[in-house]
């Protein structure tokens, strides 16, 4: 798949092993994120969505580039149009940045960067 993850994944929950790991970082108990897999968004299927807010975490996959090369192929783009355009935010998860990511901390740190403020839930105060 190039994106570094194992190349069997539950096809049944997740539609890469990029999604399925990032949904597993996720459910973390360090970050804590409530969302939902393959969701059905009007004529698409979402990698993963935070409901209460309307936000789309799509995976991109080494699939989803023009042969080497950083740039999005237009479908891809399109898809990320579609979807902000049915008034959903979009995160994109790009495979090449997550397999930068050599821990579980790593990646936590990387989707709190990503994450609008509303998905994450309230941390106590320390």
């Amino acid at each position: 798949e190039g994106d570094g993850l194992r190349p069997h994944f539950d096809r049944v929950n997740f539609t890469s092993a990029l999604h399925e790991d990032v949904s597993r970082i996720l459910n973390l108990p360090d970050l804590g994120v409530e969302h939902a897999n393959k969701v059905p968004a009007g004529p698409l299927l979402v990698d993963m969505c935070h409901l209460p807010t309307l936000t789309v975490i799509e995976t991109a996959p080494a699939w989803q580039y023009y042969l080497q090369s950083p740039q999005l192929t237009s479908l891809a783009r399109r898809r990320q149009e579609l979807l902000q355009a049915m008034g959903f935010k979009v995160i994109r998860v790009p495979y090449h940045r997550w397999k930068a990511l050599t821990s579980d901390e790593e990646k936590v740190d990387y989707m709190r960067s990503q994450l609008p403020v509303d998905v994450l839930p309230l941390r106590p105060l320390a």
